[in-house]
């Protein structure tokens, strides 16, 4: 019996089951949210990445084209995935020794003039706990989120891009809720932490956004999470909502918390009465934080910075080249830009909306520290 048909029949070997448990290990320890494994030459062979910090960094190549399939092999068994080729799955399972669970996404892909697979792997460490009372958020931030939790009514919007932390900020904020005493129903988009005390619920082929959420108000609930507001059905649903009787949460794709009202009114919501609704809405980012191991003074990063922002600090402006204590990449971790909405009575009693302070004023102050590159300022100037 040849190799390959061996390989077919019984594609698990010891040595592969522990070349992913050491992958799974090292992504652990260098505190990687993703791991993507990508093909790569046209003999085959491919390349494992970690995500870290934000940025993708190279961790082992597979040159042997045998190699790499088995290896390949071995995360579709461990996901429970089909080894029919040429289809998009998506699974997820769970690791002991990492205590986590993994998200699993794979696609078909071409590489050359040859089939192949990409597989990327989402970490979800089981010992995850959320808190409101230890989110790192500004505090008067964390104050007037819970002055929003707190309403009778209203809309709680959550901006930023993907691996922002929005995720983080809307379990914590649930935590804060008095589960016993209140119904609280989310609509997710992959549910991804289970939460005690809360009602679950999975978007699907059957069920939309807006479906879920219009089934929920017939749920008598007082707080509701929809993951995502995505078009116009939801938007409305999520208005109507937030205007008879319920807190409720959700994110949006945009650039600052007051885009979130422009967004709003693309899908179809009247900006008046969206303003009205709305008792909190924030945005978020998560920049690289320099490695003060290897940082260094950068002469060209002042000079940019001073050209938008006129003459700061000198020797501000900081680089760091990588070093053994980052390995390499130059970042140690990521510091969380927070800017947020809320409401307030101006001297005649009318209610605004009143803004902290804005991403770029956070992300100037972390600069003239040191700690954040001038590029990531002047990408939000």
């Amino acid at each position: 019996m040849s190799l390959s048909s061996v390989q077919e029949k019984n594609p698990v070997t010891h040595a592969f089951q522990d070349a992913v448990s050491f992958l799974l290990r090292s992504a652990k320890e260098r505190q990687s949210s993703d791991v993507h494994l990508v093909p790569r030459g046209r003999e085959g062979g491919g390349e494992v990445r970690f995500r870290i910090f934000g940025s993708l960094v190279p961790f082992r190549t597979f040159e042997d084209a045998n190699t790499w399939d088995d290896l390949v092999k071995e995360f579709k068994r461990r996901a429970g995935l089909s080894f029919e080729r040429g289809v998009a799955q998506d699974a997820r399972f769970s690791d002991a020794s990492t205590r986590c669970d993994y998200r699993v996404s794979l696609i078909p892909v071409r590489v050359g003039d040859r089939e192949a697979e990409q597989i990327v792997l989402r970490a979800l460490p089981q010992d995850t706990s959320y808190s409101l009372d230890t989110l790192a958020i500004p505090a008067d931030a964390k104050a007037a989120l819970r002055r929003a939790l707190e309403s009778d009514q209203g809309l709680i919007i959550l901006t930023g891009p993907t691996g922002s932390g929005k995720t983080s900020t809307l379990m914590s904020a649930l935590m804060a809720v008095d589960r016993e005493r209140f119904s609280v129903l989310t609509l997710e988009d992959p549910v991804e932490y289970a939460l005690p005390g809360v009602t679950q619920t999975q978007v699907s082929a059957k069920l939309s956004f807006a479906q879920g959420l219009r089934a929920f108000l017939r749920q008598d609930p007082d707080y509701i999470l929809v993951g995502e507001t995505r078009d116009r059905e939801t938007a409305g649903a999520l208005l109507e909502a937030a205007n008879t009787g319920h807190v409720v949460l959700t994110t949006l794709h945009t650039n600052s918390a007051a885009d979130a009202f422009a967004r709003l009114e693309s899908l179809g919501v009247d900006p008046v009465l969206a303003r009205e609704a709305v008792t909190f809405a924030s945005a978020q980012r998560l920049a690289p934080k320099l490695c003060a191991a290897c940082a260094v003074p950068d002469p060209e990063g002042q000079r940019l910075v001073e050209a938008v922002f006129g003459a700061r600090p000198p020797s501000s402006a900081k680089r760091s080249p990588g070093c053994l204590n980052c390995n390499g990449t130059g970042v140690t971790g990521r510091l969380l830009l927070f800017e947020y909405l809320a409401p307030t009575r101006d001297a005649h009693g009318v209610r605004v909306l009143t803004q902290a302070s804005s991403l770029r004023e956070q992300a100037l102050h972390f600069f003239e520290q040191g700690v954040l590159h001038a590029s990531e300022l002047l990408a939000l100037s």
